[in-house]
């Protein structure tokens, strides 16, 4: 199967504890003219979850990548399914220091899912192409989906724009 690399604006960074919070992915129309399925993806985000929590003895719900490289730039430490909003929102505990600056210096504006595509179909409403995601892997990304997204820095509880 393909590669599928899908990205999406970060929401919210928490400078005290080093938590990225966003959408890891959502059924809405990417750049690309693909749909992610939600529906049929949701139960693969669950088991590659799960297997990453059972991996870790409980420290990580799976794995966080920077721009889709080896390179280990920290964990998930929450994941929750949106059934109504048809999306998957994470929230990442970043630990490598490279990385984690250049969340601070606005260089990572986004998630992307990384991982294969396990069916592709036309989705007749649209005329675009909906797909079965199977994730390896979410990485922090500097082009988000969404052009000019922004997100929050919270220090010290107080939010400033970024």
């Amino acid at each position: 199967m393909s590669k599928l690399n899908l990205f999406l604006p970060l929401t919210k960074v928490d400078v005290d504890q080093r938590l990225v919070h966003g959408v890891a992915t959502a059924e809405a129309p990417d750049r690309a003219g693909e749909i992610f399925d939600y529906e049929s993806s949701k139960p693969y985000f669950e088991a590659w979850s799960a297997e990453a929590e059972e991996a870790s003895g409980g420290k990580s719900l799976g794995a966080v990548r920077a721009m889709h490289q080896s390179i280990a730039a920290g964990k998930l430490t929450d994941i929750a399914f949106d059934d109504e909003g048809k999306r998957i929102l994470v929230a990442a505990k970043i630990v490598d220091e490279d990385e984690w600056r250049k969340v601070l210096e606005g260089v990572y504006t986004g998630f992307s899912q990384g991982g294969r595509y396990v069916k592709r179909w036309s989705d007749e409403a649209t005329g675009l192409t909906r797909y079965t995601a199977d994730p390896t892997e979410i990485s922090l990304v500097d082009v988000p989906c969404l052009p000019g997204a922004t997100f929050e820095i919270v220090k010290n509880g107080a939010s400033e724009a970024h």
